[in-house]
């Protein structure tokens, strides 16, 4: 999970480069972009082996003036039966001070007639160099089965 986590922290860094440049530039509040996710049952032990589930949604930023930043996706997704499935994600990266953030990242997804409802959350705290602070909660596969 380790590594993982690593590589969403640079990715939600450049996000807040990326957000706070286009936030303050526009005066926008939020920035919308598409997003779409493959995940598989070959790397999430919470799904059947031979199972692939595709999902798109729109995937909002909005950073806030004490320098959170709020990520939320909101979609639907089939699988390899043709069955739907709804997920939601939301990540919110808040400064500790000193460069360090805490992020907080959840995936739900939760399939039509299907006994499968997939949960995946963790908290962390890392400092400006990606060095982990603290592990305050890990649910679920966050690693494998969260694929945004």
């Amino acid at each position: 999970m380790i590594r993982r986590s690593v590589v969403a922290v640079v990715a939600t860094v450049v996000t807040l480069i990326v957000a706070t440049a286009a936030l303050a530039g526009g005066g926008a509040s939020s920035i919308q972009v598409p997003v779409s996710w493959t995940l598989t049952g070959a790397t999430c032990s919470q799904l059947a082996p031979n199972m692939t589930i595709q999902g798109t949604g729109t995937e909002s930023f909005v950073m806030t003036p004490n320098g959170n930043l709020h990520t939320v996706v909101i979609g639907t997704a089939t699988d390899g039966n043709g069955g739907f499935w709804r997920f939601n994600y939301a990540q919110n990266a808040r400064p500790l001070g000193g460069g360090a953030y805490e992020i907080s990242d959840h995936f739900n997804l939760v399939g039509s007639g299907s006994p499968i409802k997939l949960h995946s959350h963790f908290v962390i705290a890392f400092t400006s160099s990606f060095s982990i602070l603290y592990v305050k909660q890990v649910h679920g596969d966050p690693e494998f089965c969260d694929p945004i």
